[in-house]
């Protein structure tokens, strides 16, 4: 599929996410995580901020843990905090790690913000 393509699928997946909880269950249990992070290695500004938007908003849902818990999701997530395209992406990547974090605990945060810091 087309960059523009993916970043409309992303934006839907936001929107929905978004809508309720029961809905961001439905799309987190789906395995949207690890794909929505592919995009942020794509190169495309606008796909890599609807990906980091719709991850941020998954973020909250404790089904999606499973997902941000593979390396490379962290590694896309702290790759696009520290040097996204846009302000707009790092801050939506800062917020998926965080509500990442709040989920699975202190240690992990400490890791990430020891990454961020480097």
């Amino acid at each position: 599929a087309s960059p523009e393509a993916r970043t409309w699928a992303a934006l839907a997946l936001r929107n929905i996410s978004a809508a309720s909880p029961k809905l961001r269950l439905v799309v987190a249990s789906a395995g949207a995580v690890p794909r929505l992070a592919s995009l942020l290695r794509v190169g495309f500004a606008k796909g890599e901020l609807a990906a980091a938007v719709a991850l941020q908003a998954l973020a909250a849902e404790p089904a999606s843990l499973a997902g941000f818990s593979e390396e490379a999701t962290l590694q896309a997530l702290l790759g696009a905090a520290r040097c996204g395209a846009m302000p707009e992406t790092r801050q939506a990547a800062v917020g998926a790690l965080r509500g990442v974090c709040g989920l699975a605990g202190g240690d992990l945060w400490r890791g990430v913000a020891g990454a961020l810091a480097r």
